[in-house]
């Protein structure tokens, strides 16, 4: 059985999240390490040839019923964390490629009065062999 291979996107064709009232946390860098335990119980650790990815950890602290579609709609069309798109990051404006980290996304009325939310979510850089970068990004 061959193994699967990326599906590759042409960077220009994905589309950008760019959400009002966000922060992110860095989360971690996983590193690429795995154990392997051998049928005679004898274990090792051995690198994985992979890419350091990085995660972020976004909080959106006031999306009104129009942004809230607007998301939802992002993460029905990617299939939630199946395909990636491009996220602007709060702090340093940088366009980064990315796919939504978690199965869900986690979202909290603010009131019933203010009739906004608050969304939870984590984000996940996009393997380097996923995006054709035809951009420059």
């Amino acid at each position: 059985m061959a193994a699967p291979t990326l599906k590759q996107y042409l960077s220009s064709s994905l589309p950008t999240a760019d959400w009002p009232n966000q922060s992110a946390a860095s989360v971690k860098i996983d590193d690429n390490v795995a154990i392997f335990t051998a049928p005679s119980k004898l274990s090792q650790r051995v690198t994985v040839a992979a890419p350091f990815l990085r995660t972020w950890a976004v909080m959106i602290h006031c999306l009104y019923e129009a942004d809230k579609a607007a998301l939802e709609a992002l993460w029905e069309d990617r299939g939630g964390r199946a395909k990636p798109f491009k996220w602007v990051h709060p702090e340093d404006g940088q366009t980064y490629f990315v796919h939504f980290g978690d199965s869900t996304i986690t979202f909290q009325r603010l009131g019933s009065v203010t009739k906004a939310w608050t969304a939870a979510l984590t984000l996940t850089e996009a393997h380097p062999a996923e995006i054709n970068n035809d951009e420059g990004i």
